[in-house]
């Protein structure tokens, strides 16, 4: 089990889902977070959350299944066995994993970490709009837990997987959470029935596509990475920005972290080399079909959605130009993101030069940062990596 942040986003990323049984398309954790983490901004926009709601929401979607690293070889089934035998004791269990999950983080934002990682969650909101909340991303882990088990589902006949079951079983439990209707009515009416296929289709865009993998890296997993580093890096730092939208920065920077790759879903994982080439050849070319894919995206994106994508810019490619901006701090959490999957990479034994020299130029990147703890986070993984701490 992990001992350091680095190691446990190591483990969500490499964590497979659904391991006791056959599968056609493999899901680990890294990519259920990120995906359960759109479902939930996306509902909790069209049923009119407020954003400081929504962001408890997202927040809460995002960190509660951290501890899946701690608990990793705890199946759903041998889950309902621990319940059925005492909730008393799964309870127990649940939090201290939190607590020690919680710990990996840094001490000046570890305990508002912790309140959204345990059972219940302890984060401070009125009882009435926290019950809305926790119903929604529990509603939003089942929804997205039956897309994931549905191709091997059809694949897969009753004889040889439980699939069938555990599908009757997640609809059962997804149906009895109140508001469940509201919910699906949210995510599936006018404009946005396409919602959760378009960004599911962020699993399937791999990068690092020019060479071999042994950690496989999807765009989902990858927005997990960085939408969990804009958390941490933006929490408390209201007054560090010099962004003057209106909006929190701190809600700001998550939801761009989650929508910055969205559009690779229809362009790829178009590298940086070949952007450059692309742009000495027609410099309009890139950004006139990117605006075109981002059109034809937002039309699949319920109203409440468009609207804030399109207001904050969401969609734009990130980029420095501004210190101590969103923007700019997401682009180092991308970088942060990459340098991580690289390290992953190498961990293993990967050393492909190209990878080698593509963490020693984000290293180099990220110690060049305005924000002092991006540049102690990647000395920090560079340490562990270097040390076999994970």
């Amino acid at each position: 089990m992990a001992k350091t942040l680095p190691g446990a986003m190591k483990t969500l990323f490499c964590l497979n889902r659904w391991n006791i049984e056959p599968r056609i398309e493999t899901w680990t954790e890294a990519e259920n977070i990120a995906l359960c983490t759109h479902v939930v901004y996306a509902c909790a926009r069209a049923i009119g959350l407020s954003e400081e709601d929504t962001l408890h929401a997202v927040k809460r979607a995002l960190l509660k299944s951290i501890n899946k690293h701690y608990l990793s070889d705890i199946s759903a089934e041998i889950r309902d066995l621990i319940r059925e035998h005492s909730e008393a004791t799964w309870n127990a269990i649940v939090d201290e994993a939190a607590h020690a999950t919680a710990r990996l983080f840094r001490a000046d934002i570890a305990d508002h970490i912790l309140e959204y990682m345990t059972l219940d969650g302890n984060y401070r909101v009125p009882s009435d709009r926290k019950q809305k909340i926790e119903n929604l991303v529990t509603w939003a882990q089942y929804k997205v837990a039956l897309s994931e088990l549905e191709p091997s589902r059809r694949a897969f006949p009753k004889e040889f997987s439980r699939y069938e079951e555990s599908a009757q079983r997640i609809t059962r439990r997804m149906n009895l959470v109140e508001g469940a209707e509201e919910f699906k009515a949210a995510l599936e009416g006018d404009g946005s029935r396409n919602y959760l296929a378009l960004i599911r289709n962020l699993k399937h865009v791999r990068r690092w596509n020019r060479m071999n993998r042994y950690i496989e890296s999807s765009v989902l997993a990858h927005t997990f990475l960085v939408a969990l580093l804009a958390l941490m890096f933006s929490f408390n730092r209201k007054d560090d920005f010099v962004d003057k939208t209106g909006v929190d920065p701190h809600y700001h920077s998550i939801l761009l972290a989650l929508f910055h790759d969205v559009t690779e879903i229809r362009t790829g994982d178009i590298i940086t080399p070949v952007k450059e080439i692309l742009n000495r050849h027609d410099p309009n070319l890139l950004p006139s079909i990117e605006e075109r894919v981002q059109r034809e995206m937002l039309e699949q994106m319920p109203p409440s959605v468009r609207k804030e994508v399109s207001e904050l810019k969401l969609f734009q490619e990130l980029d420095k130009k501004q210190a101590f901006s969103v923007r700019s701090l997401v682009k180092d959490c991308d970088t942060m993101a990459a340098l991580l999957e690289c390290a992953f990479e190498k961990s293993v034994g990967n050393h492909n030069p190209e990878m080698e020299q593509a963490f020693n130029d984000y290293y180099t990147t990220l110690q060049n940062s305005e924000w002092d703890d991006v540049r102690e986070f990647s000395q920090q993984v560079r340490y562990e990596m270097e040390h076999g701490m994970f």
